[in-house]
């Protein structure tokens, strides 16, 4: 009963957290993969368009979409335990899922999943990944 009272307690301070503006630079993000940005960050991705994300670190999530599109979302500051957690929840009545709506990262307690920290989502900018390539030169094993 104590632990629903502090979530509910984190919940009521989650929905009142500011939203800031999303950190566009993608530096440090999961260093073995290259992205390249392909336009301008949309505020919204149609919930049933949606078909898989990736969580790379407690500030960034790749939304995989159906057609091939990935969207990368950056949020202003870390979403505590996402990365750890590596699962999240949202509540949407509009079947978008937009800049400024509260995610919630899923915590396993027991076996049971409960709401954990809420974070409010960036916007959604278009990438693509890139293998990096090597500019050292092949050699040959004698």
């Amino acid at each position: 009963m104590k632990r629903m009272a502090v979530i509910a307690g984190m919940l009521g301070l989650a929905s009142c957290a500011p939203i800031d503006e999303p950190d566009a630079s993608f530096a440090g993000v999961d260093e073995d993969t290259d992205v390249r940005i392909l336009g301008e960050p949309r505020t919204c991705l149609r919930t049933a368009s949606i078909r898989d994300s990736d969580i790379r670190d407690d500030r960034t999530i790749d939304f995989k979409m159906a057609g091939g599109d990935v969207y990368r979302a950056r949020f202003a500051r870390p979403c505590p335990g996402l990365r750890v957690q590596d699962g999240f929840t949202y509540s949407t009545s509009i079947g978008q899922l937009c800049r400024g709506e509260i995610i919630y990262v899923l915590e396993n307690y027991g076996g049971e999943l409960e709401r954990g920290a809420g974070c409010a989502m960036s916007e959604f900018t278009p990438i693509e990944y890139v293998d990096p390539v090597s500019d050292a030169p092949l050699t040959m094993d004698e």
